[in-house]
């Protein structure tokens, strides 16, 4: 059951109250009885040495019975207490006999009479010289009573003073209890006022603070539901009003922080997401926590089936859950390299710690698939370049140290062996100028000659340079066109250095047999070029990096096949320096299509 601070104060205030009031009642009854026999007890000791006195005359014979009499009732009817008059012997000599209140009824006047002898424990003390009082129920009323014995003593101012009898005043009690019971009428009626002033009071107040801590709980569970503009109305400036402005306060600056929090973790969470690498983060028990997509893309999942998830969920990745298992155990950071597809992926995983306690860890993975591509086309440039250069350089220094020796039969004409030399040196030198190209087009210091140029003329310039080695080879060189004129703004030079890459790259992969075309269309603003062949075709996984340099398809160096691996980046380049366009075609076996467009002059 529910409780509330309303209820509780308001018990707390009655408790209080009541505990209080009757505290006080029971201890202000007792003082108030205390004090009511007291005072009767010095009041009857008063009177009583007083009526000893008279009865000192009396019982030396100086008094009449009559006189006695008169002066005790009146005492009587003065004090509420009957008063007796004992000789030594503690014979009753004189009691009174008025119409005291206490004293009309029953029993009293029927027991207590003129010659009965007290008891020897009443009058023992008092018939020695000593007052005596005590309080109890009377023998001889038989109700409870105030007893006060004041000894009779003649010759006091002798020294042969002797006691003669003795007074005895009997006040009954209950005429105390009658006071008292008027005082806890008032009390009670008191007690009464007193607690429904309190309770109104208690309930203004209970009120008063339980209402701001209600309208605080509710405003707390908004705020627990991310509502944090609701406020707390409270009046005054005591401590719950404070209260409730620090809580206003709490609120705003919550409100400011949770802002603020929402506005990093968007950052963070667009950073995570644009990031081009993969980002995976587990707890401490292996749970994936957060994966962006670049990390789902690498390794072919969905990112909401993961979180939450063991990294082992990641089938298929054995060395990447297991780097993150062997991390989150001993602490250290690791690294491994794994495949998907066809594509290769690191990844760096290092632990999350925090005051010596190992929180979790974090993986990036990196798609090295074109660092590591990049990396071979530069083995294999090196290997290329080294075997160009080194093939040419044996064959004239073998031919040179045959023609400085003189081993060659002189009857035999020397010019073949120089022939070779200066293909050779040729060979060279187009590498050297491929190499050249190369180191322009990248530094960007290529100026292209722009001017009216004629396609046409110079592409069939070309196929005629190109006709003795294809005939050589058995090839067929063909130009068609279409009925427009194919006049272009470009390099003339540079536009025949493409063309003359293009048709050397189509003889050196087209069988003998074959056939290598050249198209020329034109369209609106563009003239379009097209080289195709008969040959061996490109394999579909090579066309992707075809156009990048140091790429060579043929991998085996051969020398009527192999090239640098330069020519198709520099053409490319220069049909970009015109603002062209590429396009390649192939099916293996089937041959090649390369296409570019220019600008119509």
């Amino acid at each position: 059951m529910k409780k509330s601070i309303f209820g509780r104060l308001m018990i707390t205030y009655l408790v209080v109250i009541i505990t209080s009031t009757i505290i006080f009642g029971v201890f202000f009854s007792i003082l108030l009885r205390n004090h009511l026999i007291k005072t009767k007890e010095q009041e009857l000791f008063v009177k009583g040495k007083q009526i000893s006195s008279v009865a000192n005359y009396y019982l030396q014979g100086s008094l009449s019975d009559q006189t006695l009499n008169y002066v005790l009732t009146s005492t009587e009817i003065f004090l509420d207490a009957r008063v007796l008059v004992i000789d030594r012997g503690g014979y009753i000599v004189a009691l009174s006999g008025g119409t005291a209140p206490g004293f009309r009824h029953g029993r009293v006047a029927g027991r207590i009479i003129r010659g009965m002898q007290l008891l020897p424990e009443d009058t023992g003390l008092v018939l020695k010289g000593s007052p005596v009082s005590y309080r109890g129920v009377s023998p001889y009323y038989g109700e409870p009573m105030l007893t006060v014995a004041i000894p009779v003593v003649s010759g006091q101012d002798n020294e042969n003073a002797q006691v003669i009898g003795a007074v005895f005043l009997n006040s009954p009690v209950p005429g105390v209890a009658e006071a008292v019971k008027d005082t806890y009428t008032l009390l009670l009626a008191s007690f009464i006022v007193a607690l429904a002033i309190a309770s109104g009071l208690g309930l203004y107040l209970s009120r008063k603070i339980s209402q701001p801590l209600r309208e605080m709980n509710k405003a707390a569970l908004a705020m627990a539901q991310g509502d944090y503009k609701r406020k707390v109305e409270a009046e005054g400036e005591d401590e719950i009003g404070e209260l409730a402005a620090s809580f206003n306060y709490l609120a705003g600056e919550l409100n400011l922080t949770v802002e603020a929090l929402k506005e990093e973790k968007g950052k963070v969470e667009l950073m995570l997401r644009s990031l081009s690498e993969g980002i995976i983060a587990v707890d401490k028990d292996g749970l994936i926590l957060r994966i962006n997509p670049a990390a789902a893309n690498l390794l072919k999942v969905s990112e909401e089936d993961l979180v939450k998830l063991p990294i082992s969920s990641l089938e298929g990745f054995d060395d990447l859950s297991g780097l993150f298992v062997d991390v989150l155990k001993t602490g250290s950071s690791g690294s491994c390299i794994f495949t998907v597809d066809k594509l290769t992926v690191r990844a760096y995983v290092s632990p999350i710690i925090s005051t010596g306690a190992i929180l979790g860890s974090v993986g990036i993975l990196q798609d090295i698939s074109q660092a590591e591509q990049l990396e071979k086309m530069r083995r294999d440039f090196v290997a290329n370049v080294s075997h160009e250069l080194r093939a040419p350089l044996t064959v004239i220094r073998g031919y040179t140290e045959a023609l400085l020796d003189e081993v060659i039969d002189r009857k035999e004409e020397p010019d073949k062996y120089y022939q070779i030399i200066r293909e050779e040196t040729l060979r060279l030198e187009r590498l050297i100028v491929d190499l050249l190209d190369l180191s322009r087009l990248q530094s960007g210091k290529v100026e292209l000659d722009m001017e009216s140029v004629d396609l046409e003329t110079i592409s069939r310039s070309v196929l005629e340079k190109f006709r003795p080695l294809a005939g050589e080879k058995q090839i067929q060189l063909a130009l068609h066109r279409d009925s427009s004129p194919f006049l272009v703004q470009g390099d003339g030079d540079r536009l025949e250095q493409l063309l003359i890459i293009f048709i050397d790259n189509a003889l050196r992969h087209t069988s003998q047999g074959g056939e290598i075309t050249v198209d020329l269309k034109g369209e609106d603003r563009e003239a379009r070029v097209r080289i195709s062949d008969t040959g061996e075709g490109i394999p579909e996984e090579d066309l992707p990096y075809i156009w990048e340099r140091f790429y060579k398809v043929d991998k085996a160096h051969t020398p009527s096949l192999g090239g640098t691996g330069l020519g198709l980046y520099i053409a490319r380049e220069i049909i970009h320096l015109h603002g062209g366009t590429t396009l390649v075609e192939s099916r293996p076996g089937e041959g090649a299509a390369f296409e570019f467009t220019l600008r119509r002059a």
